[in-house]
């Protein structure tokens, strides 16, 4: 979405884009990231590219180690297309609930 000179929202065409248009409705979403070195992101979707690469605001970092985990705060990371192995939308999972959660960071 763009704004114009009053403000208001203007809608981007899908096919403006080289990225599947579905990117576009995750814009302002959170989303978890899982990357090829095998770290998850977990932060709003703020911006992406033609090419793929993805900004996220608020991210955090999830560390996983066996049935733990923690998230540690980011705050903005840029994510380039050939990391990236997977992002969808990010929606509290019940799967993490039966996780421990470590508090090694603070």
């Amino acid at each position: 979405m763009n704004k114009n000179d009053e403000g208001f929202r203007i809608p981007v065409e899908a096919a403006q884009y080289a990225v599947d248009g579905s990117m576009i409705d995750t814009l302002d979403c959170d989303v978890l990231v899982y990357t090829r070195d095998g770290k998850y992101f977990i932060g709003r979707l703020i911006s992406f590219d033609q090419y793929g690469s993805i900004v996220l605001k608020r991210a955090q970092e999830r560390l996983i180690f066996q049935n733990m985990y923690n998230d540690r705060n980011i705050g903005i990371v840029i994510i380039s297309t050939s990391s990236i192995v997977y992002i969808g939308r990010h929606v509290r999972c019940i799967y993490f609930h039966t996780f421990t959660t470590l508090s090694f960071f603070n």
